[in-house]
């Protein structure tokens, strides 16, 4: 299922980091719009290295996050083992 929902979410991060590079290449460094374009593009590659590390998860690792646990995408998207930690 995370396989699915990235492809999913992928396609239009692909349109997304796209344009913003093709807006890039047009705006001057020197004007405002570069680095809106600038963050528009960042922001796109942060979330298909996000997408990226989801696609490899073969197991849930839990880490403590305040009172609770929530899965930590780092540890898991790492892992090679076939068992779970919850």
């Amino acid at each position: 299922m995370t396989g699915a929902v990235c492809h999913e979410i992928n396609q239009p991060l692909m349109m997304l980091s796209g344009y913003s590079e093709l807006l890039l290449q047009d705006i001057p460094e020197n004007k405002p719009e570069y680095e809106s374009a600038k963050t528009i593009f960042d922001q796109s590659q942060r979330i298909g290295i996000i997408t990226n590390k989801l696609m490899k998860i073969t197991q849930y690792k839990t880490k403590k996050y305040l009172k609770r646990k929530i899965i930590d995408i780092d540890a898991a998207s790492q892992s090679n083992k076939s068992d779970t930690d919850f």
